[in-house]
């Protein structure tokens, strides 16, 4: 053997050993040199929606003119990197700063990582060679140090922060800071608060768009507690969506209330209040009027806080009285967030896995016989025909005939399960009550092991997995991102980097797309009394340009099911079809064990059962006792996805009255 071929044996083998050594050596990333590293990054999470955490991250280069991507994941400690990489195309001239926001789902992260992630932020260059790495630790415990409580009032209540003590909201015990609004600044700052306190200040001088915002706000979490006694009338005279009423004030000493936590209520100025759709809690032992509102609560007293302040009490006395009542309201609004939330995210995976399973595109039964069949012809039973015929020399002929129209027959049977593109069931949830309130949930498949990327439709704004719904093994140690969100201008890619064929993934986006136009009209939904099925009365009108297969009715603790409601129609919920209806809040729960199973089982709708599921779990934890939700099902949706692929689009329109 000759010595130049022994050499490339040796280096061959060496090579061998060093990638069994180093098996992921191939999908380590490329640093560049240090001295290239000449760029400065901050991050800030700024106030958003209750959908999505805004995290507005800033770049400044004091070096060359440069270009590549900004990357986002999420890090930990103990489990390693976030499997989503986030990101966003830069170009950065030299001295110039860049600032863009990162938005990403509360489902990314919430449903399978409980623990308190840290931001990575990495920036590569074209030839994905990293240029410059920086890590923010406990970046989602940073963002506050205390609940920020904003004091509108003609008083200065300094006893609010409770003296430092610390109080318990969504996971976290912080104490209060406070900061004093007026009318001027109410609208700016209401974003920054976790708390707002109205009491002994006339809220009829606040404009309706300002009153507006403050129930978003309350509806994406916020917590107002609203003081009356002696003020009742003024302090209530702007929020007359509260739906609380003051009958009579009654002065102090005039009544005998008294409290578990040693405050004698007696000694103030208390209003009755009425509750006009008896949808408060009230607590007998302090009267704190609450109300479970969205993800946010209202509480109202029936005293004033400002009077509260000005009685010759302990400042300590006074403190625990308040820390009783706030306490109250955020529980009401972390129990009515938890106990609906956490239940209809089970309800919500199990419909979001079988959503897209009824297409007959990925049935293999043509397949699989295609290749039985082969299997048997092209051996003995292809040798027993040409020898029948007396034409065994043709065999070495025959076969790769065989064979070629084989794969014709499988490219012919792949074409029509359409799985040479990316295919992608999608569900958009839309509130007709308003423009900008919708989500799309989006299940996608790819045959290939390649990573893909697909476009969303102008007006998307954000888009992130959601997590929790597939079931995986995956290294969290590893460097390399399994799901893949890209900004690039105004226009959001999403894609996978699949470990399989055909493996599935699940998406949820949104942003600011056209509204639907149309509404649905709910009048005099009535209970049924015999005990039956269904309501007793009421009707629904469908003013939307979509047919409803299937729609829902969630009222008065029930949620039932109907069919076939098409546009420009009425039903008559006294006659009206039923297709399944369920007796109190485990309703959806009965949705999936019982309807959807057996959509499932007789293969008839289950892609339009699935979605409407899919809306109702989006909705249910904004129903109320008080409150009337309807919400329809709607095949051939505006398409959510831009680039080629084979999407089945669906649409979940709903009203809440």
């Amino acid at each position: 053997m000759k010595r130049h071929i022994k050499r490339r044996i040796i280096f061959g083998i060496l090579i061998l050993i060093f990638f069994c050594v180093c098996p992921g050596g191939m999908n380590r990333l490329v640093y560049a040199d240090e001295e290239n590293q000449v760029f400065e990054i901050e991050i800030q999470m700024l106030p958003s929606a209750n959908y999505t955490y805004d995290i507005r991250v800033t770049v400044e280069n004091t070096g060359q003119d440069w270009e590549g991507v900004a990357r986002l994941r999420l890090i930990n400690d103990s489990y390693g990197y976030g499997e989503c990489a986030y990101d966003t195309e830069l170009s950065l001239p030299q001295g110039s700063i860049k600032q863009f926001v990162v938005k990403m789902p509360k489902e990314s992260i919430t449903n399978s990582m409980h623990w308190k992630p840290g931001i990575k932020i990495t920036l590569l260059d074209n030839d994905s060679h990293v240029v410059k790495v920086k890590e923010f630790w406990d970046f989602f415990d940073m963002q506050a140090d205390a609940f920020q409580m904003g004091i509108l009032s003609d008083s200065v209540l300094t006893y609010l922060d409770l003296g430092g003590e610390e109080v318990y909201y969504n996971g976290k015990y912080l104490p209060i800071k406070l900061t004093q609004l007026n009318q001027d600044n109410l609208s700016e700052l209401l974003d920054t608060l976790t708390i707002l306190v109205i009491d002994h200040f006339n809220t009829s001088v606040l404009s309706d768009e300002v009153i507006e915002q403050i129930e978003r706000w309350i509806d994406t979490g916020g917590v107002l507690l609203v003081g009356t006694g002696t003020y009742a009338e003024d302090t209530l005279s702007g929020l007359e969506n509260l739906k609380i009423e003051c009958t009579k004030v009654n002065e102090a000493n005039e009544t005998n209330i008294d409290t578990d936590v040693d405050i004698i209520l007696s000694e103030l100025a208390l209003a009755e209040l009425q509750d006009v759709t008896h949808r408060y809690y009230v607590e007998d032992d302090t009267q704190v009027w609450t109300y479970s509102w969205g993800n946010g609560a209202v509480g109202v007293l029936p005293y004033s806080l400002s009077e509260l302040d000005s009685l010759n009490w302990a400042e300590s006395k006074k403190q625990t009285s308040v820390s009783y009542v706030l306490d109250q309201i955020m529980t009401t609004s972390n129990s009515r967030y938890t106990s609906y939330e956490d239940k209809n995210l089970s309800i919500l995976h199990r419909a979001f896995r079988t959503f897209g399973n009824s297409s007959s595109r990925l049935d293999f039964d043509i397949l699989k016989w295609i290749i039985i069949l082969y299997v048997i012809f092209v051996g003995p039973v292809l040798y027993l025909i040409l020898r029948f015929v007396k034409k065994r020399d043709f065999y070495w002929m025959a076969v790769p005939m065989t064979v070629l129209v084989t794969i014709l027959l499988v490219y012919w049977a792949g074409r029509g399960f359409e799985i040479e593109d990316t295919s992608v069931y999608s569900v958009t949830v839309e509130n007709l009550s308003g423009a900008g309130d919708s989500k799309t949930y989006m299940r996608c498949y790819n045959a290939d092991r390649k990573e893909w990327e697909l476009c969303l439709t102008q007006g998307y704004e954000y888009a992130g997995p959601v997590e929790g719904v597939s079931y995986r093994y995956y290294d969290p140690q590893a460097e390399p991102y399994y799901y893949h969100i890209r900004k690039e201008g105004d226009r959001v890619f999403f894609g996978l980097k699949p470990s399989a064929s055909f493996e599935d993934c699940y998406f949820v986006a949104s942003g600011t797309k056209k509204a639907a136009q149309g509404t649905i009209v709910v009048q005099d939904i009535v209970e049924r009394q015999d005990g039956g099925k269904g309501f007793g009365g009421g009707t629904i009108v469908n003013e939307t340009d979509w047919d409803f297969p299937y729609f829902a009715v969630i009222a008065y603790n029930e949620l039932y099911v109907y069919t076939n409601l098409n546009k420009g129609e009425t039903c008559d919920l006294a006659t009206a079809q039923l297709a399944y209806g369920w007796n109190g809040y485990y309703g959806i729960a009965s949705y999936w064990d019982d309807f959807m199973s057996d959509a499932y089982e007789k293969k008839k709708d289950t892609d339009l059962v699935s979605a409407l599921g899919i809306g109702i779990c989006s909705v249910y934890t904004k129903e109320d006792p008080t409150a009337v939700v309807v919400i329809g099902v709607t095949k051939d949706w505006e398409k959510v996805v831009e680039s080629r692929c084979n999407e089945e689009s669906y649409g979940c329109l709903f009203v809440i009255q």
